[in-house]
């Protein structure tokens, strides 16, 4: 946990959508008290958290989820309102969401409403401290934005499956919150580029961390412009791609795709053709499967797939699609049959899966 133990880390907006002028229209905070953190109930009654809690704030309430007197479930009254006062707050750890739609806050609002008034449709109304536990909750509210992912206010659930693991984990959280992920794309035909959703269905890993993450993807009639940089004919991650992820021939790494791909014109005219050294090593990735896995057959040298060049010179687009992911800068590809057809940077959505690991709890482990 480290120096995360009692860190505010504030405001945390995405990336994309920082200087789009969106109003705030309201926040929801998360916060987490580790292990063993001193807590004094509405008796001034102090104990100890053994195992740790996680809570929310909305609208200046807190809000939790805590145990039943069997210490293993308990009926609906197990919402908690006093964790934001009973924790030591020198050890909360806590990063504040922003929201911006009031679809998305009524949502919220209007769950918690029912909650308080015994109405569990759709959330157990049993705690268990193994599958409907404080963090089952917390997440249960952040992914009543995902519906609304297409749109600002998106908040991805935690990551970990006990308090300590999630302040551990905290920044790599808030990296994936903020980031976006943004390889170059580009048309085989005219129709141009279509895309799909972050849904579960692929994961692919990114941003280099050796974690797949679930996210938005292309669909076959697309390729992604890929250089396996350790040739063993898989394209590995986000750096074998041309993104914010790949990295630069100096250091760190590319705001964008076009960025990224611009370093290796040799011959600085502009555009990406076989005068430049890295026209050998480049291909097109084509999915064929949809299955974010390389397969043998789906890596085509570009000196073989009929391109001519590629134009450096890009437009900024912006436009969100209808599965929420947006063509953030696009140019064009020339063809040696005499078409064009776009390349693009295109910013997938992305989160990683709430799926917990396989560590095993005793029944004498309380989540307060």
């Amino acid at each position: 946990m480290g120096n995360n133990v009692g860190k505010d880390f504030g405001l945390i907006e995405r990336n994309e959508i920082i200087g789009k002028n969106y109003t705030i229209r309201e926040t929801i905070t998360v916060k987490i008290a580790p292990s063993h953190t001193v807590y004094t109930d509405i008796n001034n009654q102090s104990t100890k958290s053994k195992f740790g809690h996680a809570w929310i704030e909305f609208k200046g309430e807190s809000i939790g989820w805590g145990m039943g007197g069997s210490k293993m479930e308990g009926g609906s009254d197990n919402l908690t309102f006093h964790d934001s006062k009973g924790y030591d707050p020198n050890k909360v750890t806590s990063v504040t969401l922003p929201l911006y739609t009031n679809e998305i806050i009524g949502r919220i609002n209007n769950a918690i409403s029912k909650m308080k008034s015994g109405d569990y449709t759709h959330f157990e109304s049993n705690y268990n401290l193994f599958n409907n536990n404080c963090i089952d909750f917390v997440n249960y509210i952040l992914a009543l934005t995902e519906n609304g992912e297409h749109n600002p206010d998106y908040i991805l659930q935690l990551i970990g499956d006990t308090p300590d693991k999630i302040i551990e984990k905290m920044q790599e959280y808030i990296d994936e919150q903020k980031e976006t992920e943004t390889p170059l794309v580009i048309a085989l035909t005219e129709s141009g580029i279509f895309t799909l959703p972050d849904d579960e269905s692929i994961h692919f890993d990114h941003n280099n961390d050796e974690v797949k993450e679930s996210t938005g993807w292309i669909d076959n009639n697309s390729a992604f412009l890929v250089f396996d940089k350790n040739k063993n004919g898989v394209i590995d991650n986000g750096n074998e791609m041309f993104g914010n992820n790949t990295s630069n021939i100096s250091e760190g790494y590319a705001k964008h795709g076009f960025e990224a791909l611009s370093q290796y014109d040799s011959n600085q005219d502009n555009r990406i053709d076989k005068s430049d050294i890295i026209w050998s090593s480049l291909n097109l990735w084509i999915d064929k499967n949809i299955d974010g896995k390389t397969d043998a057959d789906e890596l085509i040298k570009i000196e073989c797939s009929g391109i001519e060049s590629i134009d450096l010179n890009y437009k900024k687009n912006g436009i969100i699609d209808e599965n929420g992911n947006q063509i953030l800068l696009t140019s064009t590809v020339i063809w040696n049959d005499g078409r064009h057809t776009e390349i693009s940077d295109i910013v997938f959505n992305t989160h990683i899966s709430s799926q917990k690991n396989n560590t095993l709890l005793n029944s004498d482990d309380i989540w307060l």
